[in-house]
């Protein structure tokens, strides 16, 4: 995957399959539909132009980067000189306003104490338990530029960072807009540096991997989860920075498209166009859990707009609601992406394991391809060991056989 984060439900471990699969198609665009990551993209790389669609804006910006900007042009060593001073003006006037909740937050990593480290996810102030931010966050959502950056250190701190790095992510990303604002920095290089504090972010998060939830401490994983409070973002943020670049070259970068819609919704439109994909590869969701609770995090990080937010993950009320994650609804969502691609003329490569949201799926599929397609698909199926990331199914990881229909 382009950018080093846990996500689920990546291709990862099946793209250089689905790319060798897809690589038997028609020349062409690739249209990657539910692209996430981008592990499919990626591994199809520059033998062909590669168009990537997600309705997350998260997603989007990922492969905006990797697939569309130029690197950044100058070097990790001069954006940390640069940025520096932004991050210590903004982190020292947060310090300053959290002084005392700093210095309790640190007595309390050093005590040992499971039942004193507990305690801190109630003590810390932040918007779900004190009104005073509440009305603040509202008062800075008309506003998001007012300084000092204060986002993460009202609204995640005592959850999934502590404190400290809660103010840590907000001086980052203050320190970013500067340089964008006296351009420094171009918006390939703002994009390049925001998507870094998103890779640090889930480096030192104390969770299980994603952001539906936070880890709560416990004598199991408390030596675990004190490690992770005292991670540093500016350190992992560089190292993101260093890590990062574009894929293949300025030339062929520049024929690439990125969308940011609903999979049909684009499908739909791209009906009207003169140039449209040879091929689409398709990965929709397949479990009820719905993507944007797990990363709704990067897209707050990425938008910083002091949204309202609510339950114990503070959650955007914005968040997308996937058809293909609905009992009700799934079977239409993919009669729907068959369709589509048949009336545009693509091929269609479709990923869905065995036991997914659809039922009978295997039966299903093959049947909607022989009727929008004319033929029988053909069908791999290959074993791959998921990671639940502790969503519905539970911490472990389980065998699906995956899928992977072929129709032209």
């Amino acid at each position: 995957m382009p950018l080093k984060i846990s996500y689920m439900g990546t291709k990862r471990k099946i793209a250089d399959c689905v790319a060798s699969i897809i690589s038997e198609q028609s020349p062409g665009p690739l249209l990657d539909v539910f692209s996430g990551m981008c592990a499919v993209s990626s591994a199809v790389g520059q033998t062909r132009t590669v168009w990537c669609n997600d309705v997350q804006t998260f997603a989007s910006s990922v492969a905006t980067a990797f697939f569309k900007s130029r690197p950044l042009d100058i070097d990790c060593e001069q954006i940390a000189t640069l940025a520096l001073p932004h991050f210590q003006d903004n982190s020292a006037r947060v310090q300053e306003r959290f002084a005392r909740e700093l210095a309790h937050e640190e007595r309390v990593l050093a005590s040992g104490s499971v039942y004193e480290v507990r305690s801190l996810e109630h003590l810390i102030p932040n918007v779900s338990t004190r009104i005073e931010l509440e009305l603040e966050r509202k008062t800075l959502a008309l506003c998001p530029s007012a300084k000092p950056y204060r986002l993460f250190s009202i609204t995640f701190a005592g959850g999934y960072f502590s404190l400290a790095q809660s103010i840590e992510i907000d001086s980052l990303r203050f320190a970013i807009d500067q340089l964008l604002i006296n351009s420094s920095i171009d918006e390939d290089g703002h994009r390049w540096l925001c998507l870094a504090i998103c890779q640090a972010t889930s480096k030192v998060a104390t969770t299980t991997g994603h952001f539906a939830q936070y880890m709560r401490a416990n004598e199991h994983n408390f030596a675990r989860y004190v490690k992770q409070r005292r991670r540093n973002i500016w350190s992992e943020w560089l190292r993101a920075v260093r890590e990062n670049n574009p894929i293949g070259s300025v030339a062929w970068r520049a024929k690439n498209r990125v969308f940011q819609m609903e999979a049909n919704s684009l499908l739909d439109d791209l009906k009207s166009d003169r140039v449209r994909p040879s091929v689409v590869y398709a990965d929709p969701p397949y479990t009820r859990d719905q993507y944007s609770r797990y990363y709704h995090l990067y897209e707050t990080l990425l938008r910083y707009d002091y949204p309202t937010s609510s339950g114990a993950g503070r959650y955007r009320p914005d968040r997308f609601r996937s058809r293909y994650s609905m009992t009700t609804r799934v079977s239409e969502a993919i009669k729907e992406l068959i369709e589509n691609c048949a009336a545009l003329g693509s091929s269609l490569v479709l990923s869905y394991p065995e036991h997914g949201m659809l039922e009978h799926s295997s039966e299903v599929i093959s049947d909607l391809m022989i009727e929008h397609y004319g033929r029988t698909p053909r069908i791999h199926s290959v074993s791959v060991s998921h990671s639940s990331f502790g969503a519905s199914k539970g911490q472990q990881n389980y065998t699906v056989q995956e899928r992977i229909y072929v129709a032209h």
